[in-house]
């Protein structure tokens, strides 16, 4: 994992509610690795002490820290919330880390104070095809992209040449967490029992562009041409390039 700064009604594809709302839990041990994570924003040498953590509810852990610099020069006092959010199969851990930093004599008793807030960035999140992962992406140009998406599998009827398989399609519903309006496109890819990529194909009614405002869901789709004898393995998807969605039948 590392550190970056910074329900509905389904549509179409016949999935429970229980698809989306699932509870989520924060252990412990959990929140004591977050807040590792979180440290690292301050300084890496971190890394190397435990916080000392405290539930202040279901889904919140305040924890404190303290350390020296290898080299000596500051010593760090810092306090930090984790804060769980999102569905039990993909939660999102958002973190504040407030404190100061004394500096020694070496470098004139300087003092820092420490404001940062940010979210524990997944690299891959996990799940079964029908079931909703909450992906994020942020960019130094555009707003960050935090999107729940829930894909699920069908076959389509076949065209005809090219095709030489089956022409399957994934469909998705993707809900637009954020406040702000994205744009993008359902680029996933299909990945097969033999681990080679299913080549995509374009139909009419599958069209995976999609451009949500804040707080609203829209239903995309992208077909691939199976050939026969081949099973999907796995249906990957990112909204960047910070966590990559990736399903399993």
């Amino acid at each position: 994992m590392r550190w970056v700064a910074p329900l509905v009604v389904l549509v179409g594809i016949g999935l429970s509610p229980n698809a989306w709302a699932t509870v989520p839990k924060l252990s412990k041990a959990t929140a004591v690795k977050q807040a590792q994570a979180a440290a690292s924003s301050v300084g890496n040498d971190s890394a190397e002490h435990r916080p000392q953590c405290s539930r202040v509810s279901a889904l919140r852990f305040t924890c404190t820290m303290r350390w020296a610099d290898r080299d000596g020069d500051y010593r760090w006092r810092i306090r930090i919330t984790i804060t769980r959010s999102g569905p039990e199969i993909s939660p999102v851990d958002d973190y504040v880390v407030t404190g100061t930093g004394r500096g020694s004599a070496q470098v004139r008793f300087d003092r820092i104070k420490v404001k940062e807030r940010g979210r524990i960035v997944v690299d891959t999140r996990r799940a079964q095809l029908g079931q909703q992962l909450r992906l994020y992406s942020s960019s130094y140009f555009d707003p960050p992209k935090d999107l729940l998406v829930v894909p699920t599998i069908a076959s389509l009827p076949a065209p005809g040449p090219p095709v030489i398989g089956t022409l399957v399609a994934v469909k998705a519903e993707i809900r637009n967490v954020g406040s702000r309006r994205v744009s993008d496109s359902f680029d996933a890819r299909m990945i097969l029992d033999d681990n080679t990529a299913a080549p995509p194909y374009t139909t009419d009614g599958c069209d995976p562009d999609f451009d949500i405002p804040g707080g609203e869901t829209r239903s995309v789709c992208k077909s691939f041409d199976v050939p026969a004898g081949r099973a999907v393995k796995q249906v990957e998807w990112g909204p960047g390039s910070d966590e990559l969605g990736i399903w399993h039948p």
